[in-house]
């Protein structure tokens, strides 16, 4: 919980996590960091899907073994 202008509001773990990558010096790593990760799940977890093929052709998880 985190006071603002008298009000508390609660921020959740992935926003917090987002804004300290984002408000990090080096904040361009960490939005190559986040973009690779987002391109590994969608080639990973939804392969079938349009997106899911255009992430698969950027990282070969089919040849790594991660997807049939």
């Amino acid at each position: 919980m985190t006071p603002q202008n008298g009000v508390y509001t609660q921020m959740s773990v992935f926003a917090r996590i987002f804004q300290n990558i984002v408000t990090y010096q080096y904040s361009w790593i960490g939005i190559l960091v986040l973009g690779a990760a987002g391109l590994f799940a969608l080639a990973v977890l939804f392969p079938e899907t349009v997106l899911g093929r255009v992430a698969g052709r950027i990282i070969p998880v089919r040849r790594i073994g991660l997807v049939q």
